[in-house]
């Protein structure tokens, strides 16, 4: 008997380490396909091929990746503001016919589509042309495809500007009934963070700086779209004030924010001719990251001027998950980063990003 459970003892403990070996492998092997993916080789693109730029996902300053995310089955639906920039770069250096824009859930600050739509604007410098289509704008995603010479919407959709607003969670009622009481120490008439746990609105100084900081944001947003769309800021306020974006598609063409009401295919087809294409064919086109990879020549003077990007939330140290898609954190990590670049003599100068 005591043989008997030996040989059981050791069966399991065999199946078991041969189990955590082919699991081991299995992650190794599929890091190992995912750098390889990531490290991509240059892409050449076919002839009169379109630059497809789906506006989907969330827009950050650097992206995740992550190749624990796909082992468990989920999907980081991010875009890095760099990568777009740099694929418009490429697509105007060389041989892409155009961009084609292709409106969907953007979810962003209006930082990086700033950034985004000012290097559209440059695109346009070489005469390539831009067209946008969307089933529905958001307004973040309308502000970046105003800029295109052609803004089409679907008969059944619509172009969401409907202003910009900030609202307040007040947790001083809550502390009232279940007796709570916050000691609160406060310096300065426009510091509000801890307004949530002795108010029960926003303070008027709060309000005063909020309603400048959206006031300006909304102002360069619609000023933009003036200047882009060529309308007046009376149509633009009419629209806006006559709540015109929950009605009828074609609101948006009468006030020249669309210029027509067109079907997803139909605007392909478009595409397809203005690019030189077989419109009976498949509209070739081309995603950020293949575009990105074109290979151009650059003189390497050896002085750089490096971009350290800083996402997320700070922290002591980098307690994040390695099997989370998208959560990135800023730890003592990037102190490190710093120093490395402060050692580095081709390094000139450091731009720092932060986004937290």
């Amino acid at each position: 008997m005591k043989q008997f459970f030996k040989t059981v003892f050791a069966s399991t403990l065999g199946v078991l380490v041969a189990l955590g070996i082919v699991t081991m492998g299995s992650i190794f092997f599929i890091i190992g396909v995912a750098a390889s993916a990531d490290g991509s080789s240059e892409y050449k693109p076919d002839k009169n091929t379109v630059f497809k730029l789906s506006l989907d996902g969330v827009l950050v300053d650097q992206a995740v990746k992550n190749p624990f995310s796909e082992l468990m089955g989920e999907s980081s639906n991010q875009m890095a503001v760099s990568d777009v920039i740099k694929a418009i770069r490429r697509a105007k250096a060389n041989d892409i016919k155009g961009i084609y824009l292709e409106a969907g859930s953007l979810s962003t600050g209006f930082a990086g589509i700033e950034a985004i739509r000012r290097e559209l604007e440059d695109f346009k410098d070489s005469g390539k042309f831009i067209v946008s289509y969307g089933d529905y704008y958001t307004q973040g995603a309308y502000y970046l495809c105003s800029v295109a010479d052609s803004v089409f919407l679907n008969p059944q959709g619509s172009v969401s500007l409907v202003g910009l607003a900030s609202q307040g969670l007040f947790f001083t009622g809550l502390a009232e009934k279940i007796g709570v009481e916050h000691y609160i120490f406060k310096v300065g008439t426009y510091k509000s963070a801890v307004e949530p746990f002795f108010l029960k609105k926003f303070s008027d100084a709060n309000r005063e700086q909020l309603t400048s900081f959206l006031g300006s944001v909304w102002g360069n947003l619609t000023t933009a779209i003036e200047k882009s769309r060529n309308i007046s800021s009376d149509e633009l306020d009419r629209y806006l004030n006559e709540g015109l974006a929950m009605g009828q598609a074609s609101n948006a063409v009468d006030y020249k924010l669309a210029d027509g009401l067109r079907y997803r295919y139909e605007v392909e087809n478009c595409v397809k001719e203005m690019a030189g294409q077989d419109v009976k064919g498949k509209l070739k086109t081309a995603g950020v990251d293949k575009v990105a990879s074109i290979k151009v020549k650059e003189k390497d003077s050896g002085n750089k001027i490096a971009v350290l990007y800083a996402e997320g939330e700070i922290r002591d140290d980098d307690s994040s998950s390695p099997f989370s898609a998208d959560e990135q954190v800023i730890s003592e990590e990037m102190a490190n980063k710093l120093r490395k670049l402060k050692d580095d003599d081709d390094v000139k100068a450091v731009v720092f990003r932060v986004n937290s």
